[in-house]
């Protein structure tokens, strides 16, 4: 343990204290509601600092953390330990929405912000092209939407809080996935999963441009 000293004043949060609650705040984004103790843990692994790599040294990686604490799934059953739950468009493509939320200065991260992230993926915009959809005219109304209906925080924080329907929406892709017998989840699960919302308005969206969950699961096969 490293040696505690005593002084007067304020205590200082070091840049990556906040770096790993940033990420711990991310890995809400990847499917489970709220900050705890595993999440945080997860931020730690990733910070490239004394922390991580004592939890290194004991077997402990970032990416079984995230796969654990975001999906339940222990390193014993993933296939490659290193691999993620996420195939690299969805990562992408949530990484992307958190990003774009943060940069609004949004309070929450939303499944809109997910479903135009979604859409800036080669998978799931020919998808959306072959149904005779407009991308660029979903996402514009989409931006719209969320500029006008996102709560926005006074001062930037750590970032946007992901809501309950994001979190569902994600397991949900996972969970298709899975029963698909796919190991990694892609957009267009997370499509799928979008397309199973009601009475909110991402199916307001969908529904007016002729989007269905039926004729995203028969592409997505």
């Amino acid at each position: 343990m490293r040696p505690v000293e005593t002084f007067e004043g304020e205590v200082q949060v070091t840049k990556s204290v906040c770096g790993a609650v940033y990420r711990a705040n991310f890995v809400n984004a990847l499917g489970r509601d709220g900050t705890n103790a595993g999440t945080l843990l997860a931020g730690i692994a990733g910070e490239r600092g004394d922390a991580a790599k004592l939890l290194d040294r004991h077997g402990v990686s970032e990416r079984n953390l995230v796969n654990y604490v975001s999906h339940g799934i222990a390193a014993n059953l993933v296939a490659d330990p290193t691999a993620s739950v996420l195939e690299p468009d969805l990562e992408r493509a949530v990484h992307d929405a958190f990003v774009s939320a943060r940069s609004s200065r949004h309070e929450y991260l939303t499944i809109e912000h997910l479903l135009w992230a979604v859409l800036g993926s080669d998978l799931a915009s020919d998808a959306v092209r072959s149904f005779g959809a407009d991308v660029r005219a979903l996402q514009g109304d989409l931006a719209t939407y969320i500029g006008t209906a996102t709560p926005v925080v006074a001062k930037s924080g750590l970032g946007p809080q992901p809501t309950r329907t994001f979190n569902r929406v994600m397991q949900m892709a996972v969970g298709k996935a899975r029963s698909s017998k796919r190991l990694r989840a892609n957009t267009l699960d997370a499509l799928w999963a979008l397309c199973g919302e009601r009475d909110v308005p991402v199916a307001d969206h969908l529904e007016r441009h002729g989007i269905s969950r039926a004729d995203v699961a028969a592409r997505n096969t």
